[in-house]
């Protein structure tokens, strides 16, 4: 017959906070800045397509 194994109760709380939060990416500086250079990026090459095919048009 098996005996079940009692844990110590201290070991449990020191391991639960060890253990790091997950942070939403979007909520933290580095996310942040991802974001904006991905979406200026983004609208840039839209606005210089957009001009390149005007330009190509007119030729």
């Amino acid at each position: 017959m098996s005996k079940s194994k009692k844990t110590n109760p201290s070991s449990k709380k020191v391991q639960q906070e060890d253990i790091k939060e997950f942070k939403n990416p979007s909520e933290t500086w580095w996310g942040k800045t991802i974001i904006w250079v991905l979406l200026i990026g983004f609208v840039g090459l839209i606005f210089v397509g957009a001009i390149f095919g005007l330009i190509n048009a007119v030729k």
